[in-house]
């Protein structure tokens, strides 16, 4: 009995398991579009600490409620069908044709029978499921063995990077989810109307480099495509992979502890290091990143809240708004630029993320969408804030760099058939660059680290760190070399060094 009862249970378990999990990839993929397992695999074993409670409430009412709703109407089915056939044998009569044909049947065998169908009907719903996340594809590259990136990472520990006597500052502003698709399509974007016009003067009097002959960006790639992720490539060139035959928890303590990456490398330079952030440092594990590479001082929303700048009961967005996130970095890059030391200031942005965006009360409304709103009002903030930058007498001496961290995941905000061109915005400002190749390049994330050191005076032989190539070089890109395919099935494959080496600090190897 103990064990019918048990039986009952694990029944009941796992079909509420099996609409959970369908609601909720369906749920994921409509709302972030593409999404991979590796995401996944990240954000549930890394800190989800200071996630938007309006996601958390989405998903709830999207997949939990949703799972249950599904799941009582299941089982008072199942306990129908049981009450009905509550009698031994079952007769059952058809007649065509002026026949009668009568049928005589077990019910407990056609209990059994619905209940084998249910199953059976659950097991393609999981299958069905995790095609859609690519599982199958995810199973053939963590268990296809590849050299690759053993072969090919230049260790920026083991190259001289020489710098110039006088320092340049470095400002960089990672914009969430900022596409160069934005622009219209006579500027080599994808849409109708210009949302990023309040970049259009700034882009075209500096360096974007593109992958047209027209404004353009930097390729989504295996690994690089969340913001953890992302900020990860830009600065170690390497892509985030958390492998789900490792230890995700150690790995993520440690998070890429193997690499020397930009941080570690001004650090060595003498820079003071700051990340300014209008959300919680421990989301994604950003916190752990920036402070074991290069030791940054960072200031998050709790900060603003510590030291007065905003009462504890406040709380928009991710935490507060970008407009606040800008005049608290003026403040900061102030003071700053008044050390005897050259600055690293980092900085991500905020409102442009998925659902729609924020679009605060001081932004002016343009269009009819939402999150097309919230895009033109951060390009107008980020112009306004670089050329405040441009006013100040550190200026002479500083190397702006603005990027995405990723394409957008909001979903809806482009076609299926948009996905081969959209590409990530990037911009270089005052880095005293003549001869360089900036248009129709094949290029990912990675190459924005040894990119982003030629910017500040750098100079390294070979012109490539980790598995990025210098933009400003006549090298050509991995992608360039092997072509963009070609470079995102290998770093998606299992890499031993990788995980050996690199995802964690191993003193046997580094």
């Amino acid at each position: 009995m103990k064990k019918n009862k048990l039986f009952k249970i694990l029944f009941y378990v796992y079909f509420f398991f099996c609409f959970l999990l369908y609601n909720s990839i369906n749920w994921a993929i409509k709302l972030y579009g593409i999404i991979t397992l590796d995401e996944i695999f990240f954000y549930l074993s890394s800190s989800i600490k200071g996630t938007n409670q309006a996601f958390i409430i989405k998903y709830i009412n999207s997949c939990v409620f949703k799972s249950l709703y599904f799941f009582t109407i299941l089982v008072l089915f199942v306990r129908l069908i049981k009450n009905i056939f509550n009698t031994k044998r079952i007769e059952v009569i058809i007649r065509a044709f002026n026949h009668k044909i009568k049928f005589i049947i077990n019910s407990n065998v056609l209990y059994k029978i619905i209940k084998i169908f249910l199953l059976i009907m659950s097991v393609i719903v999981i299958i069905l499921s995790l095609q859609k996340l690519d599982f199958y594809n995810y199973l053939k590259n963590v268990n296809t063995a590849s050299k690759f990136i053993e072969e090919k990472y230049v260790d920026p520990k083991k190259i001289k990077i020489s710098f110039p006597d006088k320092k340049k500052n470095l400002i960089y502003i990672y914009v969430e989810s900022l596409e160069s698709s934005y622009f219209d399509t006579n500027n080599g974007g994808l849409k109708d109307k210009n949302l990023l016009e309040p970049l259009l003067q700034l882009t075209n009097e500096n360096i974007n480099f593109s992958d047209t002959d027209k404004f353009g960006g930097w390729k989504n790639v295996y690994g690089t495509s969340w913001t953890t992720a992302g900020i990860v490539a830009t600065t170690s060139g390497l892509p985030l992979k958390i492998s789900a035959y490792g230890s995700m928890n150690e790995s993520l303590k440690d998070l890429m502890g193997g690499t020397y990456s930009l941080g570690n490398i001004l650090s060595n330079q003498g820079y003071t290091q700051k990340f300014m952030i209008g959300s919680d440092k421990e989301f994604g594990n950003r916190r752990i990143y920036f402070e074991k590479h290069g030791n940054y001082d960072i200031f998050d929303k709790f900060t603003s809240k510590d030291i007065g700048l905003l009462p504890w009961d406040y709380d928009v967005w991710w935490g507060f708004e970008d407009s606040k996130l800008f005049e608290f970095a003026k403040t900061e890059i102030i003071r700053l630029s008044q050390e005897d030391k050259p600055f690293n200031f980092t900085m991500l942005t905020a409102n442009t993320h998925f659902p729609d965006g924020l679009t605060e009360d001081s932004c002016e409304i343009k269009f009819a969408n939402a999150y097309s709103n919230s895009i033109y009002c951060s390009a107008t903030q980020i112009n306004e804030f670089v050329r405040w930058i441009q006013e100040q007498d550190f200026y002479k001496d500083t190397v702006i760099v603005i990027t995405g961290d990723h394409l957008t995941m909001q979903a809806d905000f482009f076609s299926d058939d948009d996905i081969l061109n959209r590409s990530v915005y990037n911009l270089f400002i005052n880095t005293d660059k003549n001869n360089y190749n900036y248009k129709n390049r094949i290029f990912t994330a990675v190459d924005i680290f040894p990119t982003v050191i030629s910017a500040l005076g750098g100079e390294f032989e070979g012109n490539r760190l980790g598995l990025g190539t210098n933009l400003f070089s006549t090298e050509k890109t991995l992608p360039e070399e092997l072509g963009l395919y070609k470079f995102n099935d290998e770093i998606s494959y299992k890499s031993t060094f990788y995980n050996k080496y690199l995802l964690t600090k191993n003193k046997g190897k580094n």
